[in-house]
This record gives C-alpha cells, structure tokens and sequence, in this order.
C-alpha cells in the first residue's frame, strides 16, 4: 500500500525520489572518477558503482564528459545554497561577521566541493572549460557576502569602499585559498575555531568603523 501512495496511475516515480536517485548516481560518478581517474573510467563501472543499468545512465546524463560536467555544476549548486547571509542582517555585524566566515570555511572545504575542484585541476588539459566555468561562478558564489558587507558599509556598522573585492578578500582568507585543495581541511574543531577566530580579527580589524583610517 505504501508503495501505491508513493506512486502515481501510470506508476510514475515521485519527483522527490528521483531527485535523490540523481543525486545518488551523481555521487557514484564523483567517486569513481576520484577512485580511478577521468581517462580510466567508464559508463560501465559508474553504473555498477551506483547499482544502476549502463542504459539508465545514458538516457539520464548522454555521455562520459556530460556526466562529468553535471557533478561540476552540483558542486556549485550545493555550495551556493550554503552561502547565503539575508538571515543574518538582524544580527549584530560583529556577531554575524564571524558567522559568515564560519559559513565560508564550511562552503568551500565542503569534501563535495573539494573533491570536484582537484578533479578539475587533474583534468585541466581536458577541460579547460570546466576551470574556466569554476572561475565565472565565483561572483555567483560571493553575491550574498558581497551585498551584506555593501549593506553594513551603507550602514555604517563596516568600513568596505569595494564590496567586491573585500568578498574575495574574505572568502579567500576564510577557505584557505590553495591550501585546502593540497591538504585536507582540520579535522580538529579546536583547529577550525582558531582558523575563524583569527581570520574574524584579521577583517574586523581592517574594517571595523572604529580604525582611525576610513580607506582601505
């Protein structure tokens, strides 16, 4: 019965199950790439990886290098919607400026993330595309950040002439820059909340309306 009621008439799968079955063989493709390499794997091995049927895969996602291009742009999805700071305008600006750079070291070294940008720079001479696609979607990413710190400049409440370019600044110092696509991120929380902790001094400092200077 229960499978009925998830089912249509014509026994169509719900839409929230087959976004999660996507989900699940996007998944298994980033894994087997990272496991065996872009040129080493195949069709095949993604589908058993999965535990779905080759034909399935085809009609869901056509070819080897669209495949691969759809766990790219997941990678961004997710990341995207974990940076987004409207919710955070009632807070005090100092209060949710920390919060916005704990947000951001948790964003960019997402392992999602991480994985799927080693992958990129591995297959570099491939797609070169791919990189170049990572690069365009960075303002995407920052939008959020970039209008809160122009809407605290606005206020007063930070010192920020160039929104823009504090948001790159900032997620840059947050996430570790290159440092985390060579090693891994702190598996430590006490590591991690130094990390935040100092990288917060480091942008209140510079921006805080209190310094003496107004420019940056």
């Amino acid at each position: 019965m229960a499978e009925k009621r998830h089912r249509s008439k014509r026994g169509r799968v719900p839409t929230e199950e087959l976004g999660q079955r996507r989900q699940f063989y996007l998944d298994a493709a980033l894994e087997t790439f990272l496991s065996k390499g872009y040129d080493r794997t195949t069709i095949d091995e993604i589908a058993k990886a999965a535990g779905a049927g080759k034909i399935t895969f085809y009609k869901q996602f056509g070819n080897k290098d669209e495949l691969f291009r759809l766990v790219v742009n997941e990678a961004i999805r997710q990341t995207r919607s974990s940076l987004t700071f409207d919710q955070l305008e009632e807070q005090p600006v100092r209060e949710a400026l920390k919060t916005i750079i704990g947000l951001l070291y948790e964003g960019f070294t997402n392992p999602y993330l991480l994985a799927v940008r080693r992958l990129v720079v591995s297959e570099y001479q491939r797609f070169p595309e791919l990189a170049r696609e990572l690069r365009s979607h960075n303002r995407e990413l920052l939008l959020s950040l970039e209008n809160f710190l122009e809407r605290a400049h606005r206020r007063g409440d930070l010192i920020i002439p160039d929104a823009h370019a504090a948001a790159m600044q900032l997620s840059t110092v947050a996430s570790g820059g290159m440092r985390f696509l060579i090693s891994e991120p702190f598996s430590d929380p006490g590591k991690t909340q130094f990390w935040i902790d100092s990288v917060f001094e480091f942008a209140w400092n510079s921006w805080s309306p209190r310094r003496d200077n107004t420019t940056l």
